[in-house]
């Protein structure tokens, strides 16, 4: 839709224009994180990033926070926090070692929310949201 049509649209339609700067809003706050986290975090602390994100969409979208199904290949998802694919499969494994993620193939559950909170530094430990009472 052209911008034009659009601003048209949102002029006439007041709950519209909120719901536009609301959505504008929440996606340069997620680009701004996605940048900080590509120049000033671990490996391990991107992924973990990562994997929150994709898990408070899930809230947005009314789905158990804790089952990720990731349609995207490793190569996808090492590109996104600027890693390499061998990181993120290490990554992986060594999460589910340490009992944060069960992985089996594109399927990801996340096991313990306060531990990848914390390797995600706990950037918003205080303020995410109760994921665990969302998927009960």
């Amino acid at each position: 839709m052209p911008y034009s049509q659009l601003s048209a649209v949102a002029a006439q339609v007041p709950d519209l224009q909120r719901q536009l700067l609301r959505v504008i809003s929440r996606e340069f706050v997620l680009d701004h994180e996605h940048l900080v986290m590509m120049g000033r975090r671990q490996a391990r602390e991107r992924l973990a990033i990562f994997l929150r994100n994709l898990s408070e969409r899930q809230i947005r979208l009314k789905r158990d926070p804790a089952l990720l199904n990731l349609s995207m290949s490793r190569q996808e998802i090492a590109n996104y926090p600027g890693l390499v694919i061998e990181t993120v499969s290490r990554l992986f494994t060594r999460f589910q070692a340490n009992g944060i993620l069960a992985v089996k193939g594109k399927r990801v559950r996340i096991a313990d929310f306060s531990a990848l909170d914390e390797l995600a530094a706990g950037a918003a430990k205080a303020a995410a949201p109760d994921r665990r009472a969302a998927s009960a």
